[in-house]
């Protein structure tokens, strides 16, 4: 299970273990494991998608997050030219 808050972190859980403890948060990963080196500031999450292998979320910020299941990195994927969605 994904979940992400308005402190700006996203978590995913082992809900099969009946943990209360995340398996992976980004909170958690440190600033050089991003794909840019730089820090991922914590922002409210206002929606988040799933594939196989990555979570991506979008926040207050300008970039599209992105988070590694497998190692637990974090991407920022920063965009130079303007976008919207419809």
């Amino acid at each position: 299970m994904i979940s992400g808050s308005a402190t700006g972190v996203v978590k995913v859980w082992d809900i099969r273990d009946n943990s209360l403890k995340p398996v992976i948060s980004s909170d958690q990963a440190p600033s050089d494991q991003t794909d840019s080196g730089v820090t991922v500031k914590p922002r409210r999450v206002r929606c988040l998608t799933t594939t196989q292998e990555t979570v991506y979320w979008g926040d207050d910020g300008v970039n599209i997050k992105a988070m590694d299941l497998n190692s637990g990195i974090v991407i920022i994927n920063e965009h130079d030219a303007a976008c919207m969605s419809v």
